[in-house]
């Protein structure tokens, strides 16, 4: 038996992708535990599922989490918490004084954490660390009538997000999107007026609109080891994204890339603030002066980055390298994607929706060369778990998104 064992917390795409990873080097069984059961990791035999309903609540949370320490009593046995939302990255950082005493993991000061999870924080860092963002105004539930437009360029459309993404979770009301693209003035006041109706009491991050589409779109997904350094960066292209109100903006299709200059300025960043851990970059090339503009930072591994693990990079397998064999320090920096020959496409929708949807340009010639090639994969389709119950649940995940893209999407022109 390893001595080494994991606890996927969530039950989403993201977290079976995790799953998946971790039984590729184990060959066992999987601890999960979560608040609910997503379809992404039903009929799957290779989880052991538990669920809390309370699992949200601090104190509970803590209490689930030490009885599983307790089931591995005697065993001398390192846990790894791996958690898959921003939820439970908070939950691990708030608690971490009481859990760093029985798992294993990449603990953020919480400070950090807070300051860094918060759009308005995160902007104030970046300047002081040098790294590019659109142009954003801070829009508080009080000033939201009286805003100078000319602070993000006085151009429409502009970009509006909730800065507090956790209390964003928990707020509903008709319209209510992750990112909002809205074309004036009446358009940003009614729908801070909506969400405040609905119960947001937050801030809002009001940004200049980057144009482009999703051809300038950047995704890169970083380790960093408990020295604070950069151990690993995987860069990706967002080729589709999901058109749907409740889900938009989440990637669908990811093409592997590199780009050195890239990665340079994300490790100075990571390693300047003096970071450990997971981390994830939604990032834009700005087509008006080449300047990659950064959006935002996750203290975790995106929702789509099983793409990583298909480019020959295992989140698990950092977390062991540095913590379990000590080893990592030693290792140089992969900086991914540097060789075309071994890129694998992430796809997560039909071919068909692929094909139709996706803006027609040099990146998506590339993908098709390389699914001709059969250089393509998915999250959730894994020959190691394809019982017949749960092909059906991919089946029914993957129509889905015909079912969305025809209701929301655009198709290309012929």
């Amino acid at each position: 038996m390893n001595k080494y064992r994991f606890i996927v917390l969530g039950s989403d795409q993201n977290a079976y992708g995790q799953v998946r990873a971790i039984y590729q080097i184990t060959h066992q069984k999987v601890d999960v535990i979560a608040k609910v059961r997503l379809s992404a990791t039903k009929y799957s035999k290779l989880i052991n599922l538990q669920i809390f309903p309370d699992l949200l609540d601090d104190q509970q949370f803590v209490k689930h989490m030490i009885d599983l320490y307790h089931e591995f009593d005697g065993k001398n046995v390192t846990l790894f918490p791996i958690p898959c939302g921003d939820t439970y990255v908070e939950l691990l950082s708030r608690n971490s004084d009481i859990l760093k005493n029985y798992f294993t993991f990449p603990f953020v000061d919480y400070r950090l954490t807070d300051q860094l999870t918060n759009k308005e924080e995160f902007i104030k860092i970046a300047d002081e660390y040098g790294l590019d963002h659109p142009k954003s105004l801070i829009i508080t539930p009080e000033n939201y009538s009286d805003l100078d437009y000319a602070k993000i360029g006085g151009e429409f459309p502009v970009a509006l997000k909730a800065v507090d993404s956790v209390k964003w979770l928990d707020v509903d009301f008709p319209g209510r999107k992750k990112a909002f693209i809205l074309n004036s003035p009446a358009e940003v006041s009614s729908t801070i007026q909506a969400a405040i109706n609905a119960g947001y009491d937050g801030n809002f991050i009001l940004q200049e609109f980057i144009p482009g589409g999703v051809a300038a779109d950047r995704v890169l997904n970083c380790y960093v080891d408990q020295y604070h350094h950069v151990k690993m960066m995987n860069l990706g292209h967002p080729l589709l994204e999901d058109p749907g109100a409740s889900a938009i903006g989440n990637y669908l299709a990811i093409l592997p890339v590199y780009d050195q200059e890239l990665y340079q300025k994300a490790q100075k960043f990571l390693e300047d603030i003096n970071y450990t851990g997971f981390a994830n970059f939604d990032i834009k090339l700005d087509p008006r002066d080449r300047k990659y503009k950064f959006f935002e930072i996750n203290l975790r591994f995106g929702r789509s980055s099983f793409y990583v693990n298909l480019n020959g990079a295992s989140f698990p397998q950092f977390l062991i390298d540095d913590y379990f064999l000590d080893n990592l320090k030693a290792q140089p920096t992969q900086y991914c994607n540097e060789d075309p020959a071994k890129h694998i496409l992430w796809l997560s929708v039909p071919m068909d929706v692929f094909n139709h949807y996706t803006e027609d340009d040099s990146s998506y010639q590339r993908a098709t060369e390389l699914i001709k090639m059969g250089h393509f994969g998915d999250t959730l389709t894994y020959s190691e778990d394809l019982s017949l119950r749960r092909k059906l649940m991919i089946w029914h995940f993957k129509k889905y998104y015909r079912k969305d893209f025809k209701q929301f999407g655009q198709m290309k022109k012929d």
